[in-house]
């Protein structure tokens, strides 16, 4: 019995990390995917930080958003890093480090608040949204895997989110502008986040030991219904 059930682990085992649906790529790694999580936990953050919250510190919140900034650029450099081949995504991962580097810079100015700081921090997200584009353009050149069409739906949210947070300055009301830069942020987080979950569960490394395809007669569940 012991017996059995090892063969059947190893089997489940190779089969989904063989299976081109379940691989993440042999151009990335599981260092991708932690790599996204940070990315997430940073848009997470800064979209705290750019959230009017009545009850916390405006200062406080200023801190947060750009923490959050820093390790959004962390997460992206070590995506840029782990991924081998020069593909449209990592090219747009470069372009999203350049335009995060540009918003901390801008978030790190002393004139915080002035026309030429929001002038900077515009141009950032801009920049950021061209970069993701690009990586969408690269998940629908490859949409024929569970983990690329994931990707077009989570870089979509992000290009959205980017493109909201951009023009947001355009609001000469500033309650107006904080909202809108605030819902901008909350929709990239949402993108951010479920790219990190899809790579998370895509990825053999990560999904070993919780094998349930339903199409794999050798997945746990399968055996032991069935035996």
């Amino acid at each position: 019995m012991v017996l059995e059930i090892d063969i059947i682990f190893k089997s489940g085992e190779e089969l989904v990390s063989n299976s081109p649906q379940e691989k993440i790529s042999d151009n990335q790694t599981e260092i991708t995917t932690i790599g996204l999580w940070i990315e997430a936990f940073g848009t997470f953050l800064s979209a705290i930080g750019n959230t009017p919250i009545s009850a916390v510190n405006h200062n406080l919140l200023f801190d947060i958003d750009r923490v959050g900034d820093v390790l959004q650029l962390s997460g992206t450099t070590i995506q840029i890093e782990d991924e081998k081949n020069w593909t449209l995504n990592k090219y747009g991962n470069i372009v999203i480090a350049g335009g995060t580097s540009e918003e901390i810079y801008a978030n790190f100015r002393p004139d915080r608040g002035s026309e030429i700081q929001e002038q900077i921090y515009s141009q950032s997200t801009a920049i950021q949204a061209v970069g993701t584009a690009l990586a969408l353009a690269d998940s629908l050149e490859q949409s024929n895997s569970t983990i690329e069409i994931c990707n077009v739906y989570a870089n979509s949210l992000q290009v959205i989110g980017l493109s909201i947070e951009s023009i947001s300055s355009i609001y000469e009301n500033e309650q107006r502008e904080n909202f809108v830069n605030s819902v901008g942020h909350w929709i990239q987080f949402s993108g951010a986040a479920l790219a990190a979950i899809c790579h998370e569960k895509t990825n053999p490394y990560f999904s070993k030991y919780t094998l349930d395809n339903t199409q794999n007669q050798y997945s746990y569940s399968y055996y032991f219904l069935n035996h």
